[in-house]
């Protein structure tokens, strides 16, 4: 960011910008920064971040972070059975699920050993079987299962089971009891491959380590030999068996799970594709099993606007829970606060006869009057994963799926194009929680925006002149996945204010589908005269003005608001101004009490915070724990001494305004 020529004689660098200076403060970060994060490793999540990547992916890796620690999916841990052929990969895939996941590892063999070891009356009454080499039935497995899914980890992280169920009496027992997974995991691999897997094997008879006569051949001084039941022929039997159980067992789970074959050609891309479909799968939540119903909701007219007072109530109660349902005879009429929920419409066959309505728990935040920021809207780009975007796009028309196939391909062309230099077409999204609920696509085409103003009466409502033509924009798709359909004008204006416009178009074909957020937040625009609908030949495609021309025209300003700044104004503030006038340093005890004020405003409770440039030494981070003041993950930006140097020290500073340059980046022009 180099001072323009004309300032070039006015820039100056700061006293404290020297090498020198830097070097001194370099010394003194990495003394406390050590410190500090030791401080916080017991309570808070730590995220190292390179600071030599570029901003988009350090601000991807933080996300990722925030993400993991403020879904509420958090609280309903993930609940998975893995199947394949012996010798299929489980034992590797399993660990790559445990270490991404977390979840707790268990395969019958263990829970049963362990319950053994603990002299638990399932373990004991396992052993008696086992003692005379008899197989344990399976209703003495099912109690161990229950009793080992019920111990404080299970609840708590989740579960991956393997080698259980083998069959379908098994399977069914599980259901019985109430034990279904979220998710079935099924590894495919072909017969011809598990053969030579196994047949391969070979066993070290002094320690007992595996090795494989192809992949990992034993060394020459190693006596190796093959077990008795690793030979072609017991293999096939054993492939046999087990087709013909997980075919079974499949059955059973396909009504109630996701089930998820897997057939990669290598273990790291079965990894990766089992990542994916979990999380998918985890981003799109059943309301079966997980909402409470209210069948009565009673409340005086001039006691609805505290509603969201209730609700919340209503849903702290149900903390596992992320949806609320409201059943309302269809005589009645409905509460004034039922209008934030969604409509949910009866099948054709239904002989239900009550309205349903839905609400999930993060709209609350658009129900309550203060602003809020847990929605993240983003610029999409096509090197990103599109995964996603699939839950929302599937329900389309092929023609509006192919229309916005296109504009995606014109977005991706301007991939390196940024907002700053406004690019003619772009697409974003909006997350919660890492999972998108929204896509926007928008087209800024002069030509097409200047000319409405021909055909519509748009200046009736809003002067067009007080909107500049690089600041107008063509809302060409907007899908928003219709549980956070209150957030829709939220989203919308946050849309608005990264590509920097200030009014957008929509626009509509006559006897078309009009959705109930462009009806509601949209102005109609009418006509200057009666439309003409003129024949266009087939093998001509209509310009993009005889396009929106022909259509109704929706347009929707907004006017940019500055984020409201927080000053804290106390007796604390006051004492520490008193040190500063002093030209002494504030106390650490004294900073830590000004902090604590400030994050028991009811915006930090609400929103949360972000700590930045404190705790600076163990001692400010041990004041901030004593007082309670935990934080949930803490970032660590590295970046080599070098690298500091040279980005500081390359600052200048104009004498006049104050604003900062640099001279290394980007130098400026030689006059």
């Amino acid at each position: 960011n180099p001072p323009p020529p004309e300032l070039k004689d006015k820039v100056v660098q700061r006293a404290d910008d020297t090498e020198e200076t830097i070097r001194v403060r370099l010394t003194k970060y990495h003394e406390n920064c050590g410190a500090v994060v030791d401080a916080f490793a017991g309570s808070a999540q730590i995220l190292n971040v390179n600071g030599l990547e570029g901003k988009e992916k350090i601000a991807s890796d933080i996300f990722q972070a925030v993400n993991s620690i403020t879904n509420p999916l958090r609280a309903l841990p993930p609940k998975l059975i893995i199947c394949g052929p012996p010798a299929g990969g489980k034992g590797t895939q399993c660990e790559k699920l445990v270490q991404q996941y977390g979840v707790v590892h268990l395969s019958t063999g263990d829970m049963l050993r362990s319950a053994i070891a603990a002299n638990t009356e399932t373990g004991l009454k396992a052993k008696a079987f086992m003692d005379r080499g008899e197989l344990v039935p399976d209703e003495l497995i099912l109690d161990t299962i229950i009793d080992r899914l019920n111990q404080p980890d299970c609840t708590a992280k989740g579960w991956l089971l393997d080698g259980f169920p083998r069959n379908e009496s098994q399977a069914r027992s599980m259901v019985n009891f109430g034990i279904i997974p979220d998710m079935v995991l099924v590894l495919e691999v072909s017969d011809e491959e598990v053969i030579k897997r196994i047949s391969g094997r070979r066993v070290d008879i002094s320690t007992g380590k595996t090795y494989h006569i192809t992949f990992n051949p034993p060394p020459s001084d190693v006596k190796a030999i093959q077990r008795s039941d690793d030979n072609e022929s017991t293999v096939k039997i054993r492939l046999k068996t087990y087709h013909l159980n997980v075919s079974a067992v499949l059955k059973v789970f396909s009504p109630l799970a996701n089930v998820s074959y897997f057939h990669q050609s290598s273990s790291t891309e079965i990894t990766k594709a089992m990542f994916r479909a979990i999380d998918v799968s985890r981003a799109k939540i059943d309301v079966e099993g997980n909402a409470f119903i209210m069948t009565l909701f009673c409340m005086e007219m001039p006691y609805q606007t505290c509603a969201s007072s209730f609700l919340r109530y209503a849903f702290s109660l149900y903390q596992h829970k992320e949806y609320c349902l409201i059943t309302l005879p269809p005589t009645a009429r409905p509460p004034t606060f039922v209008s934030n929920f969604t409509f949910i419409p009866a099948r054709p066959t239904s002989t239900y006869s009550h309205v349903l309505y839905l609400l999930h728990r993060d709209a609350l935040t658009f129900i309550d009057p203060s602003p809020t920021d847990i929605i993240r809207v983003t610029r999409f780009r096509m090197t990103e994963q599109c995964d996603q975007l699939g839950a929302l796009v599937e329900y389309l028309p092929p023609s509006s799926i192919a229309d916005l196939e296109n504009e995606m391909a014109l977005a991706g062309e301007e991939d390196d194009i940024d907002i700053e230099d406004n690019p003619k077409h772009i697409i974003f999204v909006a997350r919660l929680h890492g999972v998108v609920i929204a896509v926007a696509s928008l087209t800024r085409d002069h030509e097409v925006t200047s000319n409405l103003k021909h055909h519509f009466d748009v200046e009736q409502y809003v002067v067009l002149t007080h909107h500049r033509a690089k600041d107008q924009a063509i809302l060409s798709h907007f899908l928003l996945n219709p549980v956070y359909t209150i957030a829709g004008q939220f989203i919308l204006k946050e849309v608005m204010r990264y590509f920097r416009k200030t009014c957008i178009f929509v626009s509509v074909p006559y006897h078309g589908h009009v959705s109930a957020l462009v009806q509601e937040t949209f102005i109609l625009a009418p006509h200057r005269r009666q439309v003409v609908m003129k024949d266009v030949p087939k093998d001509e495609q209509p310009s993009a003005v005889e396009r929106l021309t022909s259509n109704a025209l929706y347009f929707f300003t907004k006017r940019l608001f500055s984020e409201p700044k927080c000053i804290v104004s106390s007796e604390m503030g006051l004492k520490a101004q008193s040190f500063m006038e002093a030209g002494e340093l504030v106390p650490d005890e004294l900073i830590v009490q000004v902090i604590l004020e400030r994050l028991q405003q009811p915006d930090c409770i609400t929103k949360g915070w972000l700590l930045d440039g404190f705790p600076r030494t163990k001692s400010q981070a041990q004041a901030m724990l004593a007082q309670g003041i935990f934080a949930h993950l803490v970032i660590v930006l590295d970046v080599p001494d070098e690298e500091v140097v040279t980005r500081i020290s390359g600052r200048r500073i104009d004498i006049d305004t104050g604003k900062t340059y640099h001279l290394t980046f980007n130098p400026p022009p030689p006059e």
